[in-house]
């Protein structure tokens, strides 16, 4: 709708009152399952606790979520979780060596206290799988960031060596860590 100025210009006016619009846009972004639509306020991952607000996923503690489920507040799957149920993971680390055997719970406790260290300040970066193997242990990321700091951390704690593969199609980065002999 269109209304004259008393310099004579025409300016644009709202058809609808602000709390229409309101109603109009928070319509608009609840979208379909699996859209990438912001929505406005709080939203909680019903999968791993983390909390959208202010345009950001974040790691709450337990009594914050706790008073947001009871809010009851949006529910919304974090684009890792969904990542993570799509089995669409970003890097793939191997480790192999003779130390997996003597010394493999020490490094599936680096591997867990480095993701829990990183998964602080960014929730999605996440620990996909951890598979033991005969002579390997595989580590499936979403994050390649993360990826890449554990295999670093492995190679400065337990020495060996780390190769990592950027790939540039659309598979996941490959890391491969080798203990030295």
């Amino acid at each position: 709708m269109k209304t004259q100025t008393t310099t004579g210009r025409s300016t644009h006016k709202p058809a609808t009152p602000q709390g229409e619009k309101r109603a109009a846009n928070a319509r608009l972004t609840k979208g379909r399952e699996g859209d990438h639509v912001r929505a406005p306020g709080v939203s909680i991952c019903p999968t791993c606790q983390a909390v959208w607000e202010h345009k950001r996923w974040r790691i709450a503690d337990e009594a914050f979520v706790r008073l947001v489920a009871a809010a009851g507040v949006a529910q919304r799957t974090c684009p890792a979780c969904k990542q993570i149920a799509g089995r669409q993971f970003d890097a793939h680390l191997v480790l192999e060596g003779e130390l997996l055997e003597s010394r493999r719970d020490e490094v599936v406790h680096l591997i867990l206290a480095t993701e829990r260290e990183l998964r602080r300040d960014n929730p999605m970066f996440r620990l996909a799988a951890v598979v033991p193997g005969q002579e390997a242990l595989e580590v499936w990321t979403i994050g390649t960031h993360l990826a890449e700091r554990l295999g670093r951390a492995i190679e400065r704690a337990f020495g060996g060596e780390l190769t990592v593969h950027h790939d540039r199609g659309d598979g996941p980065m490959q890391l491969h860590w080798r203990q030295s002999r």
